[in-house]
């Protein structure tokens, strides 16, 4: 059997007044292709930024358990440890040294991916450092990956607005 990387269990997101996941149970293997499917709105792209630690709905978690077995033995979220924001600042702490090294979040945009103030090169930079190990040239890493998408070595220096869309999804 392949390795488990993402452990989700029992995970439910709440706001003040109704529940947005309720009970979303996902596992991820090493080398297999998990999909999360749903209709729009039933809380997918939600339950992968919960996974990632990025949740910006209050009062938020509200149970559930998260583990990433292959990078941590400690569990990000457990939620018998507590509810809503408490919960949710535990796993923004816990998150944030794996985020852009081990684990990543794409968003169905490429609009919502960027930053519109960066350059695609400072992103890819960023996003190359968080790696848990780092290249001798970072400007050669950052030609390596333009290349692997597609992308000509000059979208390093542009905007995400400069992009076309499909050019943007890519950099993304």
């Amino acid at each position: 059997m392949s390795e488990l990387l993402l452990s989700m269990q029992d995970l439910c997101i709440r706001t003040s007044d109704r529940s947005l996941v309720d009970g979303v149970t996902v596992e991820v293997f090493a080398g297999q292709v998990t999909a999360v499917v749903g209709n729009s709105g039933s809380g997918k792209s939600l339950s992968a930024r919960a996974a990632m630690g990025v949740l910006d709905v209050d009062p938020g978690l509200e149970r559930g358990e998260l583990r990433y077995p292959s990078i941590s033995k400690r569990d990000f979220f457990d939620g018998v440890r507590g509810k809503g924001m408490k919960a949710q600042n535990q796993l923004i702490r816990e998150t944030k040294k794996y985020r852009g090294g081990y684990i990543t979040y794409s968003p169905q945009s490429a609009s919502s991916a960027l930053n519109p103030g960066r350059t695609i090169g400072r992103q890819l930079r960023l996003a190359i450092e968080r790696r848990p190990v780092q290249p001798i040239d970072l400007g050669e890493a950052i030609r390596e990956v333009l290349d692997e998408v597609g992308l000509p070595a000059r979208a390093a220096a542009a905007l995400p607005r400069e992009l076309s869309g499909g050019m943007a999804q890519r950099a993304a």
